[in-house]
C-alpha cells in the first residue's frame, strides 16, 4: 500500500512537470498543505479539499510568483489512479487564446512528452461541477511507461474547460486495465469538485 501511493505520488508529480506554465523563468513552488485544510487559490479563488471521493490531495505546485498558475495532485490508491487539475490563466497569443487552439496545443504536449504514445478518442465534453453544466473537451490517449511501480500500459485521459479568464485542465492516468472501474470515478471527482 505504501509503495502505490509512494509510486501514484511520482506520477503526480510527473504530471506537474509536465505542465506548460506562465512563468517559463521560474517561481515554481511545490507545498503540502496539511492533509485537513482545504487549500484555495487566492488568484482563482479555486478550493481544493484535501479529499474527493476516494481521491487524496498530494500536493500543490503553483508554476509561478503571482499564483495565477497552479496545478493540485490527486490519488486514488483504490483504483490507482494520478490525477492533476491545473488552473491558469488564458494566454493572450495564438493559438493559446482559445479553447480549440489550446486543445490541440495540449494534445500535442501529451504526444510529445510520452513516447509512443497514441490518441484513441476526442470528443466534446459535458461536466457539472458543482451541479453547474459545463462544457469542454476530452481526449484520450494510451503508452507504456513506468506507472504504479512498473511498466505498464497506461491511459491518460485530458479534459479541457474555460472559466472566465482561466483555463481548467484535468489529466488523469491510471492502468489500461483500470478502464471500466476508473472512467466513472474520474467524472465523479470532475463533477464533485465545485468552480468558483
Amino acid at each position: 500500500m505504501r509503495n502505490t501511493q509512494t509510486v501514484l505520488s511520482i506520477a503526480c508529480l510527473c504530471f506537474l512537470s509536465a505542465c506548460v506554465t506562465t512563468d517559463p523563468y521560474g517561481g515554481t513552488r511545490t507545498t503540502q498543505p496539511s492533509r485537513t485544510e482545504v487549500y484555495t487559490n487566492a488568484a482563482s479563488q479555486f478550493r481544493f479539499p484535501p479529499r474527493i471521493g476516494g481521491f487524496a490531495r498530494e500536493q500543490v505546485t503553483q508554476f509561478d510568483r503571482q499564483g495565477q498558475d497552479v496545478g493540485v495532485g490527486y490519488n486514488h490508491l483504490g483504483h490507482g489512479i494520478a490525477m492533476t487539475v491545473f488552473v491558469y490563466p488564458i494566454l493572450q497569443r495564438a493559438p493559446d487564446d482559445t479553447l480549440n487552439g489550446h486543445f490541440s496545443t495540449c494534445k500535442a504536449e501529451v504526444l510529445r512528452r510520452h513516447s509512443g504514445a497514441q490518441l484513441v478518442s476526442e470528443d466534446a465534453v459535458q461536466i457539472v461541477p458543482g451541479g453547474v453544466q459545463r462544457s469542454g473537451h476530452h481526449a484520450t490517449f494510451t503508452y507504456t511507461e513506468m506507472f504504479a511501480n512498473q511498466r505498464q500500459a497506461v491511459r491518460s485521459e485530458l479534459f479541457l474547460f474555460t472559466h472566465g479568464q482561466r483555463f481548467i485542465k484535468y489529466r488523469a492516468t491510471y492502468p489500461v486495465g483500470q478502464q471500466a472501474a476508473a472512467e466513472p470515478v474520474l467524472r465523479a471527482f470532475i463533477d464533485e469538485l465545485a468552480w468558483p
